[in-house]
């Protein structure tokens, strides 16, 4: 692993400087943002405020708050990850995710509540995004698990407040879903068609590596390989054919990365009052969006929260869970299914989100109990076993409670 050195971002810092200094978003200081692992993102101070209001997207929005015009997110993309140039990465996303910004301009938005940032600038030529900024939020998983003493996620997530999180997550899904999936959207569809770099590395990060992972826990993956890879290979059907064919009724533009640290929530303290108002969300980092199934932006999530319930004990997680299903209008038992298998295959990929020189999180306990419940979750979702679905902590996903 070659990570870049201290002269290398002081020299990145001055590049992207100079690069800006002759837009109207040149910048008299640029601090980096930690998070995520393949761009290098910035907080710009702006020499000169942007005018406000800003110009506003097609849905209905608050006015803007006087501190968001003077401060930019400023993203550059280089042709490996960030931490490490020997892992090589499409330089191509960052094309793909201004698309995106771009087309989004004229997504009526189901909620006020709910946005995707203004995409200001994209300088082809050195990569660089420069990004509306929301210097009040905070990302939902670091709500869910605080990097710092804090107070407890439960006192700020209250279940009616996760719930409603949940919810309007849910009821935005469903709605970017349905309208990029719409024949107003073809072009875009193929468009992100184009997107094979992130398709690829998405299938690398899941259904190629779930079974490898499982190679660790032997006695887990013990009699149960068949179906396994019966699982692999269906995915591996979805992912070979063309992106732009049609693949069904749950199958079009996906965000690719719909996690909880690309869900930024607003005005947290106010949370903590006995009556909150409904938060404002903001979905970011689109470098992902690709054509694809449904299951994968709502299997990505809705792990990505049951981690959080698994290993950190965060009852909030599963809340907002509840609230997300419900908004996206329920599951029908097949997209239930497909989802599920998801989520699995996404609770194993735990395994490889650490740096390869760090142990694994959590007790030995934990780490048996993740294994055998991904895997359970699997091959229950595979053999459409909604009983077992209902009895368990995965309720949810089929309208129930969770047990």
């Amino acid at each position: 692993m070659v990570s870049p050195t201290q002269a290398d971002q002081d020299e990145l810092v001055d590049a992207i400087l100079q690069e800006l200094s002759t837009t109207p978003y040149a910048a008299s200081s640029l601090t980096q943002l930690s998070g995520g692992s393949t761009n290098f993102v910035f907080r710009g101070i702006l020499a000169h405020p942007l005018p406000l209001p800003l110009p506003s997207r097609s849905e209905p929005e608050p006015q803007p708050d006087p501190t968001t015009g003077k401060t930019i997110i400023v993203k550059h993309s280089r042709d490996h990850i960030r931490g490490n140039k020997n892992f090589p990465l499409a330089v191509s996303r960052c094309i793909f995710e201004q698309s995106m910004h771009h087309a989004l301009n004229s997504f009526p938005s189901p909620s006020s509540n709910l946005k995707v940032p203004h995409h200001y600038l994209f300088n082809p030529r050195a990569n660089i995004q420069v990004i509306e900024d929301f210097p009040d939020a905070v990302d939902l998983k670091s709500i869910l698990v605080p990097p710092s003493p804090s107070p407890t996620t439960e006192a700020i997530l209250t279940p009616t407040v996760a719930t409603c999180i949940g919810h309007d997550i849910g009821v935005w899904l469903r709605s970017f879903h349905l309208w990029a999936s719409a024949p107003a959207q073809s072009a875009l569809r193929r468009e992100l068609g184009q997107n094979e770099p992130m398709r690829k590395l998405k299938r690398l990060a899941s259904y190629d590596s779930f079974i490898n992972i499982l190679e660790n826990f032997p006695e887990t993956l013990e009699g149960i390989r068949k179906p396994l890879e019966e699982v692999r290979e269906t995915a591996a059907r979805e992912f070979n054919k063309p992106a732009t064919d049609d693949g069904g009724e749950y199958w079009g533009v996906i965000h690719g990365d719909f996690a909880a640290c690309n869900v930024l929530v607003s005005d947290v303290p106010s949370l903590q009052t006995n009556n909150p108002e409904a938060p404002k969300l903001v979905i970011i980092d689109w470098e992902l969006a690709q054509v694809g199934h449904w299951a994968y932006d709502l299997g990505q999530m809705i792990g990505d929260l049951y981690e959080q319930k698994h290993f950190r004990q965060v009852d909030s997680a599963v809340w907002i869970v509840r609230g997300l299903v419900d908004g996206y209008g329920g599951l029908s038992d097949e997209l239930a299914f497909r989802t599920a298998i998801h989520v699995g295959v996404w609770l194993l990929g735990w395994y490889n989100r650490r740096h390869p020189k760090l142990p694994l999180k959590g007790t030995p306990e934990q780490i048996a109990g993740i294994v055998q419940l991904a895997t359970d979750v699997i091959l229950k979702a595979w053999a459409k076993d909604r009983t077992w679905f209902e009895a368990s902590v995965f309720a949810p996903l089929f309208g129930g409670t969770p047990a």
